[in-house]
């Protein structure tokens, strides 16, 4: 992983991945993960700005994309400081059509989410948390618009 600081903190990712679509092939890719740092009192705030897939052969079809948070296309409810913490009864209470569990075979397809709470985690210490390896997620509450 390489990074450079600038006004926001920037990691580039050389990553491989399997190509379902294509018989399984290996597809190297490297994408720009951007921290913002701090943003409405939320020290976590990670964007992906660029992502290419490496060429068969350098130098030829290489594509670059790239796009920028756009506060347009993000919806108002997404916006601002991150909720409490859940109270104790919010999955039984009169709330709990707001809240819901996530299922384990939802969470053992959905591996961004493993992904994410980590970037959480790991957001919240500047020291080396690798002796806490594997990060063990116990369940994820999802908190509904209604």
């Amino acid at each position: 992983v390489n990074a450079e600081i600038g006004s926001l903190f920037n990691f580039y990712i050389t990553l491989e991945a399997m190509d379902p679509c294509a018989k399984n092939s290996v597809v190297t890719f490297q994408t720009r993960v951007t921290d913002a740092v701090l943003k409405d009192k939320a020290r976590l705030r990670m964007f992906t700005s660029t992502c290419r897939i490496k060429p068969q052969i350098p130098g030829t079809g290489e594509q670059v994309s790239r796009w920028y948070p756009d506060d347009d296309v993000v919806d108002d409810y997404y916006k601002g400081d991150l909720p409490d913490w859940l109270q104790d009864g919010a999955l039984t209470g009169e709330d709990k059509l707001q809240f819901y569990e996530v299922k384990e075979s939802e969470l053992r397809d959905n591996k961004w989410l493993q992904l994410y709470a980590e970037f959480a985690l790991f957001s919240e210490w500047d020291t080396d948390l690798s002796a806490y390896l594997p990060f063990d997620m116990k369940s994820v509450v999802v908190q509904t618009r209604e």
